[in-house]
């Protein structure tokens, strides 16, 4: 699994095209953004991996609607394989506005 740490959409877009080249399926590329709109827009401009169900687990998908978007970005990660202390530093950079990038290479 690579994890990055980018500032904006432009850089985002950049970053997916540069692991597609090093051979990453966009099915195996998740944002991360503190806005849930912004977060939505940029998976879809970017047309990487949404979470699914199986992705996340039932539990976690019905707990989800109980948590707040710090948990529920946490608990995401966690899901994709991050140790609870890095979704907790990843957490801060998208509190600070930036966009993190989870790749999970195969």
């Amino acid at each position: 699994m690579k994890l990055f740490v980018v500032e904006n959409g432009v850089q985002a877009t950049e970053k997916v095209k540069d692991l597609e080249e090093q051979g990453i399926s966009k099915n195996s590329i998740f944002l991360f953004a503190q806005d849930e709109e912004r977060s939505k827009h940029l998976t879809e401009n970017t047309d990487t991996s949404k979470m699914n169900t199986l992705d996340k687990g039932l539990f976690n998908t019905m707990a989800n609607a109980f948590r707040s978007r710090t948990e529920e970005l946490t608990s995401k990660m966690a899901a994709l394989g991050v140790s609870q202390n890095e979704s907790l530093k990843y957490e801060e950079e998208l509190s600070n506005g930036r966009i993190v990038i989870l790749a999970k290479e195969k």
